[in-house]
């Protein structure tokens, strides 16, 4: 997964140019809520099938975010 691929459509969900010229700590609640809803979209968008396989066996939108970012993450380690 690169996530720098998906810099445009990010910026593109809703979320206005304004917000990635400022720091994170500069956002409010609600942007940084709207940022964190439009990196986990981005997640599910690049791992589509994986999240599909998920979501068919019943598990929630949010665990499914979590197990795949925990993939992203072994993978990256190698193990």
């Amino acid at each position: 997964m690169i996530l720098s691929s998906e810099y445009k459509n990010l910026s593109v969900d809703s979320l206005p140019l304004k917000m990635f010229k400022r720091k994170l700590n500069e956002l409010s609640r609600h942007e940084a809520q709207s940022v964190t809803e439009a990196l986990k979209g981005m997640l599910i968008r690049a791992n589509q099938e994986q999240f599909d396989q998920y979501f068919k066996n019943g598990i929630t939108r949010s665990e499914s975010v979590l197990r795949i970012l925990r993939l992203i993450l072994v993978r990256g380690m190698g193990i």
